[in-house]
């Protein structure tokens, strides 16, 4: 059965995601816990923080990021367990403190403000009140979402109901939009109705009405250090609700785990805790490309590509019309230079060139005859089709063809390029796919070899075909279920020999440069030249310098194994780049007041690199460079020449251009004058606009102002006069 996504892009619909938070408004959650760890920029006060408050801020940056990369995912945060007045009958303990649309700075600050209202202990005198006493305290008409609920049971599946009619709701008003649909249940109790069974069977028709719709429900079981502490270190038990709601992964093979939730038991002992947990959660797993592993001519094994790293990058800019501020969209057509027709894509042939018939640029040779004044153009081969093209770089077959297999130890590091795809089975096309992917992982992973594959995964892949090697990943289970490694295979893509050599180029391209039409031998023996020039200014070398260089390459070796990071991983270095873009982005949309610079984690410690190795970078500078270098000095000049050279070579540029520019007028000035001075001979001045007879007066010196005839009689006087034929005229 295809996913959501597919069917969406097979019927030619946009495929967005819609996200519905639904967060426990009881006063349980809003429990303080001192123990819970905040940043003091998020938090000012510490020790203030509580689950509700840091699940709130966890939302509210949930919606920050989708502003800056998704900006048309919608999102909805409905709380249960409230109090007051029901938002609409049917729905007792249930409001809408936001409806599903796509994230603004107004959802954000408002999901903000009562984390912060409760940070400050506004709902402190809350604990202090009885069950009933609470239940009929009413809650402000001015303040309607500070609605905290007394710790009884709630109906939980009228929570569902009224998540079900957002996603209704949301469907029926984007009938062009397939939205992926998902729920993310935050709370601390294990079971909302007590045991309570005609609240479980209705939720229970509720959730099933929901994964009907393709929605999946995702449960967050928080709890907080201090109640680890007091009693219970058992935890809750999800076995008893939420278990029967939530149609889990284990619970049948059918499918992509497009529907499939989750309950997660987690015990938060910071805000970076939940936000890492809520982010996997959030950031669905969407495959690249589904594909066939071909193991032999009539067996193949479906499977499915998933990017395992992908580079950060700037959304791409949206052009907007001026006058209705909505998406412009841009419609390219081919016409025909002789006869003005619009082409169709079938119409329109490529021509090449054969190489026999181009010089060393490459560019096509132009006739030699001196009794010929035009060249003759190079013949063309016959025209292609655009699919004819595509099938002429196809180099061999879809999808990853095994070649053979070979010993994991010949596999190098430097044999590897970029991150690797992990590849997974999938039985949508071909059924039993799962059953024969463990079987061939298996195999592989007790004889210890690595499969070499050919990777061309469609047919409009311009590089071509590539050969990578499939390194087989045992399965790890374990009791957190985010710990736990899947059973795959890593596809890592190997190089050709021009993917490493690359020096080849600069050399073919200095050597086309440098090549004149009779002159290859004299380009030979100039590269011959710097060849030698290299090896003699390596003789002149001082006789310390290489008597010092054994005892140099040690000292480095020391100083390099002192600067190793300990523990690396890339979420420690962000690119600047991108922070600066989103800050700015948040502050362009009102979500923060102030902008806040953004450190950039990729600027040396410089203070820690000198405790690591300032000894062994002594010692090196005065092993290579001697003791009196000052390379901070050396530094300086070297910018100031920098600097100097940039503002020479600009200067340099805008000289050029002024004088482009001005030979360009002059050009343009000349062929003006060819024109008025045939229209003069023609008598046909007269049908000159207005404004190009002022454009031309005002560029002659003459008077511009006056009626259309005057402005004729004045440039026709001009014009005779520059001829010397004012006294015939």
């Amino acid at each position: 059965m295809p996913s959501a996504e597919e069917y969406g892009r097979r019927r030619g619909m946009n495929v967005r995601d819609s996200l519905v938070f639904l967060v426990d408004f009881r006063v349980s959650m809003i429990r303080k816990d001192p123990a819970i760890d905040i940043a003091a920029d998020i938090c000012e006060t510490p020790g203030a923080s509580s689950l509700l408050s840091i699940t709130l801020r966890c939302i509210a940056d949930v919606m920050k990021t989708k502003i800056v990369a998704r900006n048309s995912d919608s999102i909805a945060v409905v709380a249960f367990g409230c109090r007051g007045s029901e938002t609409r009958k049917g729905w007792p303990g249930v409001r809408v403190l936001r409806q599903l649309k796509p994230a603004d700075a107004t959802g954000i600050k408002l999901l903000q403000g009562i984390a912060q209202r409760l940070e400050a202990g506004d709902g402190d005198d809350l604990f202090e009140m009885e069950t009933e006493e609470l239940k009929k305290l009413e809650v402000p008409a001015t303040d309607r979402n500070f609605c905290f609920g007394a710790d009884e049971p709630v109906e939980f599946d009228k929570a569902l109901w009224a998540v079900r009619h957002h996603f209704t709701a949301i469907a029926a008003a984007r009938l062009g939009v397939m939205h992926r649909k998902r729920v993310f249940v935050f709370t601390n109790d294990d079971d909302p109705g007590s045991g309570n069974r005609a609240v479980k069977q209705l939720s229970l028709t509720q959730a099933k009405d929901l994964e009907d719709m393709g929605a999946s429900l995702d449960v967050s079981l928080l709890m907080s250090p201090s109640q680890m502490d007091t009693g219970m270190s058992e935890g809750p038990d999800s076995s008893t609700f939420f278990n029967d709601l939530v149609y889990t992964e284990d619970e049948g093979d059918e499918g992509d785990g497009e529907t499939r939730g989750s309950v997660m038991i987690a015990t938060i002992y910071s805000f970076d805790d939940l936000l890492t947990r809520v982010r996997k959660k959030e950031a669905k797993k969407r495959m690249m490309r589904k594909t066939v592993l071909v193991l032999a001519d009539d067996y193949k094994i479906g499977v499915a590509l998933y990017a395992l790293v992908r580079k950060a990058k700037r959304p791409p800019k949206v052009e907007l019309v001026a006058a209705t501020n909505k998406p412009a969209f841009r419609i390219t057509t081919a016409t025909c230079e002789s006869v003005g027709e619009v082409l169709k894509p079938e119409e329109i042939r490529y021509m090449f060139t054969p190489d026999c018939l181009k010089n060393a640029r490459g560019k096509a040779e132009a006739s030699s005859d001196l009794d010929e004044t035009v060249a003759k153009p190079a013949p063309l081969l016959h025209g292609f089709k655009k699919s004819e093209l595509t099938k002429a770089k196809a180099l061999g077959p879809i999808g990853l063809v095994v070649y053979g297999f070979r010993k994991k130890s010949v596999l190098r590091r430097e044999h590897t390029m970029g991150p690797p795809t992990f590849v997974y089975p999938d039985d949508t096309e071909y059924i039993g796919s799962t059953k024969a992917f463990t079987c061939l992982l298996k195999c592989m992973l007790k004889k210890g070899v690595v499969g070499l594959v050919s990777v061309r995964l469609r047919e409009e892949f311009g590089p071509g075909m590539r050969f990578a090697a499939l390194v087989p990943q045992e399965e790890v289970v374990d009791e957190d279920v985010e710990n736990s490694v899947p059973g795959g295979f890593h596809l890592h893509e190997l190089p050709y020999k021009d993917d490493i050599y690359t020096a080849w180029r600069k050399e073919m391209r200095k050597q086309e440069d440098s090549t004149e039409v009779n002159g290859e031998e004299g380009a030979w023996a100039k590269q011959e030249g710097e060849e030698a020039a290299l090896v003699v200014k390596e003789e002149d070398m001082e006789a310390s310098e290489l008597r010092n260089e054994p005892e140099s390459v040690s000292v480095t070796r020391r100083m390099v194994r002192k600067m190793k990071i300990a523990t690396y991983s890339p979420g420690m270095f962000l690119n600047p780049d991108l922070q600066r873009f989103y800050a700015g982005l948040e502050n362009a949309a009102g979500v923060e007041s102030r902008y806040n610079p953004q450190d950039d984690l990729l600027n040396p410690d410089v203070a820690m690199l000198q405790e690591k190795g300032g000894v062994y970078a002594e010692e090196m500078k005065r092993l290579v460079v001697g003791a009196q270098f000052d390379g901070d000095a050396l530094a300086e000049e070297f910018g100031t020449k920098t600097k100097k050279r940039g503002a020479e070579t600009l200067e340099k540029r805008l000289k050029k251009t002024a004088e482009k520019r001005a030979a360009c007028e002059a050009a343009r000035g000349e062929l003006d004058e060819l024109m008025m001075l045939s229209m003069f001979n023609k008598g046909t001045l007269g049908k000159l606009l207005k404004a190009d007879l002022q454009v031309y007066c005002r560029a002659h010196g003459l008077n511009e102002r006056g009626k259309k005839q005057d402005l004729v009689m004045a440039v026709e006087d001009h014009i005779a006069d520059k001829l010397g034929k004012g006294g015939e005229k």
